[in-house]
């Protein structure tokens, strides 16, 4: 049986972890747009 603590310790972890990929997917996406933009210009 999971204590609401534990829980909720679990859900904050998982939370943050969704959280840092879904940065990732938006830093790596920005850079990419970056990186053509500076390819269409130069």
């Amino acid at each position: 049986m999971l204590t609401q603590k534990k829980f909720n310790r679990q859900w904050q972890k998982l939370k943050n972890k969704i959280a840092r990929q879904e940065f990732d997917k938006n830093m790596n996406k920005q850079l990419a747009m970056r990186v053509a933009f500076v390819d269409y210009f130069i």
